[in-house]
């Protein structure tokens, strides 16, 4: 789950700083451990990107499509 550093802290198994404002991934278990210390992390809501997949172009729109079209070219054996 991810957390947000609220105070900074070192974590007693890896010995790393978090520093308030990170967001952080840790277990549940983790985050509750570290909730029983202090108030230091909140859970952090996670931002799930939406994707487009429809790619509708509204009728009042002035722009079309353009046209391109290719010269016939011809090779000449020798």
């Amino acid at each position: 789950m991810k957390a947000k550093v609220l105070k900074d802290f070192n974590d007693k198994y890896t010995g790393r700083r978090y520093k308030a404002g990170e967001i952080i991934n840790v277990s549940k278990e983790r985050f509750e451990e570290i909730l029983t210390v202090g108030n230091l992390i909140e859970a952090a809501e996670e931002v799930v990107e939406e994707k487009t997949t429809s790619s509708v172009v509204p009728e009042d729109s002035k722009e079309k499509p353009k046209k391109t079209t290719r010269k016939a070219t011809s090779k000449s054996a020798k």
